[in-house]
């Protein structure tokens, strides 16, 4: 099994269903749930492989630091390595994702052939890329779900790394053939501003556990705390602040259902010296304290 390593405490790096001599995921997701399951898949993240989504039953919601997209029921999407993005399905939803990293497209010993798809691998202007079921994009769905056939069909029938390698290839020269890149990209404004929100993220998840300030965010990113709330207001309609207290909160979720640890313990984990103050923001977002919300996952499993 290979693993998908990071040094960011918001990164996919746990293991993958995969091996090292053909690293490909296949991602089964229904209605809140991944299988195989990924601690990530509801929180903002991101990973090293390219990412192509299927949507089969209602629809899924993604978003970024620079722009999001909404996929309706048989329609796709495309993620760019390394984009922060967080998904967020709608009722019954079910999707399939499929995860390989672009060395898979292209052999070392050949790089200089295939210069011209850094267009899609390297580009930083490239964000979210929603595929359309019209006579331009219908292709690229239809080698979507030829893929999801071979990915789900007999995988210990003989030369199945080879379909499924060809099924991957048919994907990718149908997504480049079809997409209009320049008009997928991004605004270079668009790009700075959500440089700025990535710069705000990463100080909290690396710092939500202390007690910072919105001027302490503001700071890592060179910018005013007015500045900070408007970039966080503009592109995830919510203020710095209220995006660190919902950090600390699914944090200390996962605290509490780990059964280790004090309400005491938990509160301190997650950057509040006060229990008091933590039970406070808790009962706010979770409509139950930590206590309460301990016992009945306890009773639970």
């Amino acid at each position: 099994m290979e693993s998908i390593s990071s040094q960011h405490h918001y990164l996919i790096a746990k293991q993958i269903n995969s091996s090292q001599e053909f690293p490909f995921l296949s991602l089964d997701i229904r209605d809140n749930t991944c299988n195989p399951p990924r601690k990530v898949f509801q929180i903002l993240h991101k990973h090293e492989e390219l990412e192509f989504i299927l949507v089969f039953k209602n629809k899924l919601h993604i978003q970024t630091t620079m722009s999001e997209i909404t996929i309706n029921e048989g329609e796709g999407a495309f993620i760019p390595k390394n984009v922060l993005h967080v998904l967020n399905t709608y009722g019954n939803c079910k999707c399939h994702g499929f995860l390989f990293p672009d060395s898979l497209l292209m052999s070392p010993a050949f790089k200089d052939m295939y210069s011209s798809i850094f267009k899609y691998t390297e580009n930083p202007l490239m964000d979210l890329v929603l595929i359309k079921q019209n006579e331009q994009e219908k292709p690229i769905i239809d080698k979507l779900k030829l893929l999801r056939e071979v990915t789900y069909g007999d995988f210990n029938k003989e030369f199945y790394h080879f379909k499924l390698l060809s099924a991957i290839y048919d994907l990718w020269f149908s997504f480049i053939s079809n997409i209009d890149i320049d008009s997928k990209s991004v605004q270079p404004f668009k790009k700075a501003q959500g440089d700025r929100l990535k710069s705000y993220m990463e100080f909290i998840q690396f710092n939500y556990d202390k007690s910072i300030s919105i001027k302490d965010i503001a700071a890592n990113a060179f910018t005013s705390v007015s500045e900070c709330n408007r970039t966080f207001k503009s592109l995830l309609n919510t203020t710095a602040y209220e995006y660190l207290i919902q950090y600390r909160m699914k944090k200390s979720l996962d605290l509490i259902k780990s059964q280790k640890y004090t309400i005491a313990e938990v509160a301190y984990k997650v950057g509040y010296n006060s229990p008091s103050q933590f039970t406070k923001y808790f009962k706010h977002h979770m409509a139950v304290t930590p206590t309460e919300y301990s016992k009945a996952w306890k009773n639970k499993i």
